[in-house]
């Protein structure tokens, strides 16, 4: 009875382990997520051209915003901007954000 408990206890210590480490993956790689079309899109509509998506933009959005993708393009005052787009999440709405 007692090895019974103790095999449990152990498999209750790796399973929580386990646990753990998936939580952190999935919270510390949400913020690192890009979404180009999107932001491409959005910067479209808000009448930005040229546009060249850069990738991950880590310091632009906040630190709760699940997708923020950078980019460099031309204003609709022709003036050449980067900056990044940010989204908090699948439903939300999308800022753009500049250096």
């Amino acid at each position: 009875m007692m090895k019974l408990k103790t095999k449990i206890k152990r498999n209750m210590t790796k399973a929580a382990a386990t646990a753990l480490i998936w939580a952190f993956l999935t919270v510390g790689l949400a913020g690192c997520l890009t979404n180009a079309k999107s932001a491409k899109q959005v910067l479209e509509e808000a009448g930005y051209t040229d546009i060249q998506i850069t990738g991950y933009s880590m310091f632009l959005c906040k630190q709760d915003d699940m997708f923020s993708t950078g980019f460099v393009a031309t204003s609709p005052s022709k003036k050449r901007v980067e900056g990044a787009v940010c989204k908090a999440g699948f439903y939300m709405g999308n800022t753009i954000r500049f250096k």
